[in-house]
């Protein structure tokens, strides 16, 4: 081969193998590593897998917008025989905004099933994150399919606009959806990330945002989207595409699909833009009622034909179909009303709730053998009129708490565990365990957006907002959202308040709620235990306290209590056992340790054993020679 055939050679290859060198450079080193999905940890001799928190820089660029988390929730590594691992990917609505911990679907979802399949184990991983859309479901299947699932459940489809890759995102790709899937494959490598730092260093973006916007708000380019345009035609084609790769890469590993079709408040959300500006159609109220009139004298199956010539003769926007909605639901004609609201969500130019396309889509792909759950017909059938509104939604797309538990439910029913295992009928009819903290925790949330845009633009008051019940619900709710953010902590501080108040009944609901999400902590059961102390039920407090125990190595301070309640009960032999625990718990503490002796000795004297409770209370002063009671004590005793 001649010299410069080979140079011609040199000159493609040594790029090549120096981008080859860099990239092994920067992986040996762990520099500009791309965000992993999930992360490898170790606990109590258990190899789990946690939730990485911050995934989602992959995404979202944290200097022009913030950026949401994932909860770093944990499971094992290791998948024993009982356990089915489901996953649930999809945007704000699967991450459960405005809600939280017990109430998003995929929590109840694992709930539900624990409660109807006994035998099994499930890890529900709740992987929904706000603000993204079909792009990025697809980036993180394959790393899902490495974590042996036996179920993926995805709800998807409202954010393909606005959300990060969206055609009308900050963060937008364009409208090429290959481009934009092949640029988020490459970013897997450590390179790729570096040159995207380099390149947004040279970026002209400002290096803060203005956090008083919505995450919506912040990543939002192109507001306004016309129906039928390219760039909605374009966007619809990309969801399809990025669909069927997602479908097609689960196919090939055998792991179960089940998607939910899109469900939103069609009959309390007025379209927020009707049309572009000065291009609104004057269509009066005196038209309105000639068309109403008109409609009404065609049959039922054929006046949506009608509605539909109309709007070819007079150009309707959003404004007049949600007007028309209104008239006809008032006339008593559900039918043709769901279909006029249905239509001025679809001309809403703000597109924050998906069309009936992308509905289309998904429940045609269920000819591909998936399993598609009508979330849509599950909230008709529980809505007013069978038209979705307020009565299931918080806002114009994000349920209710009861609204996930309908969600929940239909996903759960949609797996098929096992015939032949055991099987309960019974199963919660609505979210447990959920308060008025939880609700003023979502509602404040609510509150807020609805003075942003595209509701409005007004100054966010607290002073203005209206509680859910308790008004000190809603002070602490408030704390929780804008200072420490502490789910436990907050419902521990409404307990607290209603202790003060003694509304040990509530308290001890605040209780249960946290020990509901967090079932292998002790503190919850232990604060349970100590409510039922405080009604001097001693019965059901042993009962918690003996629980905590079991969740937990730092056993003192609950052995001490188990004691007292035992005591209480005249249960001697059980209560001197316990608080012989405890002493030993406390072995480190001297001051606490003296205080379980102190009882041991009371306990003993009550038993008519004094010589003991001597020999108890000498032992104790060894060590704390300043204790009054037991030199009281002991005083008296020496006395008789």
């Amino acid at each position: 081969m001649k010299k410069e055939h080979w140079f011609k050679i040199s000159l493609v290859i040594l790029p090549v193998v120096i981008l080859l060198l860099i990239e092994i450079f920067l992986r040996v080193f762990d520099l500009f590593t791309p965000e992993p999905l999930f992360i490898s940890i170790k606990k109590n001799d258990t190899e789990l897998y946690q939730l990485n928190p911050d995934v989602a820089n992959r995404y979202f660029n944290k200097k022009q917008t913030m950026v949401p988390n994932l909860f770093p929730s944990t499971f094992e590594q290791k998948k024993n025989k009982e356990t089915v691992r489901i996953f649930c990917l999809g945007g704000s609505t699967t991450a459960g905004f405005p809600f939280h911990h017990q109430i998003p679907f995929p929590f109840q979802i694992k709930k539900i099933l624990e409660i109807r399949f006994p035998v099994h184990k499930f890890e529900v991983i709740n992987l929904g994150i706000s603000a993204i859309n079909s792009y990025t479901v697809l980036d993180f299947i394959p790393e899902v399919l490495k974590i042996e699932p036996d179920y993926i459940i995805i709800y998807m489809g409202h954010n393909e606009f606005y959300g990060a890759y969206g055609s009308a995102s900050t963060m937008s790709g364009g409208l090429n959806g290959r481009l934009v899937r092949f640029y988020l494959n490459i970013k897997k490598y450590h390179l790729v990330n570096l040159l995207e730092r380099v390149i947004q260093s040279f970026a002209n973006a400002p290096d803060t945002y203005d956090q008083d916007k919505t995450l919506m708000e912040q990543v939002i380019s192109d507001k306004d989207i016309e129906y039928d345009s390219e760039i909605y035609k374009n966007t619809i084609m990309n969801f399809k595409e990025n669909l069927e790769q997602i479908v097609n890469l689960c196919h090939d590993k055998n792991v179960p699909v089940i998607l939910g079709n899109l469900v939103c408040n069609l009959k309390d959300q007025p379209p927020f833009l009707s049309s572009k500006q000065n291009d609104e159609v004057n269509v009066s109220n005196m038209d309105i009622e000639q068309i109403i009139r008109k409609i009404e004298t065609i049959p039922l199956n054929k006046r949506k034909k009608g509605i539909i010539d109309y709007e070819k003769e007079r150009n309707f926007t959003a404004n007049v179909y949600f007007n028309l909605a209104e008239r006809f639901l008032n006339l008593g004609d559900t039918i043709t009303a769901k279909f006029c609201y249905s239509k001025a969500r679809d001309l809403d130019l703000i597109r924050f709730r998906a069309s009936d396309e992308l509905n289309q889509i998904i429940n045609n792909i269920s000819d591909k053998g998936i399993t598609v759950v009508n979330i849509d017909s599950v909230f008709q059938a529980n809505s007013e009129y069978g038209i979705p509104g307020n009565d299931l939604f918080a806002d114009h797309l994000h349920p209710t708490p009861h609204g996930y538990y309908l969600m929940a439910n239909a996903f759960s029913k949609a797996m098929d565990i096992t015939s032949n295992v055991h099987k309960t009928n019974s199963y919660p009819k609505d979210v447990l365990y959920i308060t008025d903290v939880d609700m003023d925790m979502g509602l404040i949330k609510i509150y807020k957006l609805k003075h942003r845009w595209p509701y409005a633009d007004k100054i966010f008051n607290f002073k203005n907002y209206k509680a859910f019940g308790d008004p000190k619900a809603a002070e602490i709710a408030y704390d929780y959202i804008f200072n420490h953010f502490n789910w436990s902590k907050a419902h521990y501080q409404m307990a607290a308040y209603y202790i003060s108040n003694s509304y040990i009944q509530k308290a001890r609901n605040e209780y249960e709620a946290v020990h509901y999400y967090y079932e292998d902590l002790a503190d919850p059961l232990f604060k349970i235990g100590e409510t039922f102390a405080i009604e001097k039920n001693w019965t059901d407090a042993e009962i918690f306290y003996k629980k905590a125990i079991s969740k937990t190595t730092d056993k003192g301070f609950i052995y001490k209590a188990l004691a007292n309640v035992q005591w209480k009960q005249h249960k001697m032999v059980d209560a001197v056992n316990s608080i012989q625990y405890a002493i030993l718990a406390f072995n480190n503490n001297i001051e606490h340790q003296t205080q379980a002796k102190f009882m041991l000795a009371n306990m003993l004297f009550d038993m008519k054993r004094p010589k003991d409770s001597q020999m108890i209370l000498k032992d104790l002063l060894k060590y704390y020679p300043q204790y009054k009671p037991a030199i009281k004590m002991l005083k008296q005793l020496d006395a008789e």
